[in-house]
């Protein structure tokens, strides 16, 4: 089977259809949100529809009040709990946004393998059983050294029963994701970054193969294709539009199950704060908390069975209110 690979799509038909989303200028219902609630299934226009309810407070609580009893009834109100493991903070890309840049001086580390059993050993004394790696673009970490650090945090973790591994680097080849389902690889974690090209090319200056948006589009493809069936979604807030941003990430989730029969295991919601180093001193977009719990919250509409990813980036209480709906 020949798959068209979710990079063409975008360019091809996606980007187009938000961009003359964005260019309509309406005000919605009551009845048409209304309509749109009650489908068991949203198309690109039906999301449209509940961000223009942004700036209507009533309309706004009925889509968050809608997506908590939705969670309540398949979820029952359950949290799953993911610590990061970092095991590397150096890196060859330069990004704007990010303080890991190489050009940031900062003191560098990386993890070896006994040093990662002990942090390992010490999450699970936390009672942790779900451990995700963290490590930015560091040619140390080859396919092969990746998939090692990977078998040991499984073998780790079925030392007490078992536990599920999951893994947030660089994006990789697909002969590269078998090594690491075979590891024992339960998920992955790959924030996008930006799905607006102009702002992808702009933040990411440096010839290297994270610049190419292209490449990092088709990243869940190439890991689906290496038998990884859990991959995750995100794009960075603040870096360009949020409401083109959650069209375009609605976009990638739709073609992820209309292709390959997967929803997102899990959707973040991580919002660009300013940290020593970076080349980005203050927001370039805004994205204020009522437009991020209002975002949560379609995805919960949009993708039910998929998880919302909150952080402590966030206040507690802020991602206490967004993990109710």
């Amino acid at each position: 089977m020949i798959i068209k690979m979710f990079s063409k799509i975008f360019k091809e038909k996606y980007y187009p259809e938000i961009q003359s989303l964005l260019e309509k200028k309406i005000s919605v219902t009551k009845q048409q949100i209304e309509r749109t609630l009650e489908k068991d299934k949203f198309e690109l226009e039906d999301v449209y529809l509940l961000l223009q309810t942004y700036n209507n407070s009533n309309l706004r609580d009925l889509v968050i009040k809608t997506a908590i009893k939705k969670r309540e009834k398949l979820w029952k109100n359950r949290l799953f709990l993911v610590p990061p493991l970092y095991v590397t903070n150096r890196c060859v890309n330069d990004c704007l946004y990010c303080p890991w840049r190489k050009s940031n001086p900062i003191q560098r580390r990386v993890l070896n393998s006994e040093e990662l059993k002990k942090e390992i050993d010490f999450l699970i004394k936390q009672g942790y059983r779900t451990i995700e790696l963290v490590g930015a673009s560091d040619p140390i970490f080859t396919a092969e050294k990746t998939a090692e650090f990977v078998n040991i945090t499984k073998n780790e973790l079925n030392r007490v029963g078992g536990g599920k591994v999951g893994l947030n680097f660089e994006s990789a080849l697909k002969e590269d994701y078998l090594k690491f389902v075979k590891a024992g690889l339960h998920f992955m974690v790959l924030w996008q970054e930006t799905y607006h090209p102009e702002t992808y090319k702009k933040i990411h200056p440096t010839n290297t193969q994270k610049a190419d948006m292209d490449y990092r589009l088709d990243s869940f493809d190439r890991a689906i294709l290496g038998g990884l069936e859990r991959v995750s979604i995100a794009f960075l807030g603040r870096l360009y539009d949020w409401k083109y941003e959650v069209l375009a990430l609605f976009t990638h989730g739709r073609y992820l199950e209309e292709t390959y029969k997967i929803s997102p295991f899990i959707i973040g919601t991580p919002r660009w704060r300013y940290a020593k180093g970076c080349v980005i001193k203050k927001n370039p977009y805004d994205y204020p908390d009522e437009a991020w719990l209002l975002t949560a919250a379609i995805y919960k509409l949009a993708f039910p069975k998929s998880l919302p990813w909150f952080s402590t980036r966030e206040r507690f209480e802020l991602s206490e209110e967004a993990a109710r709906g």
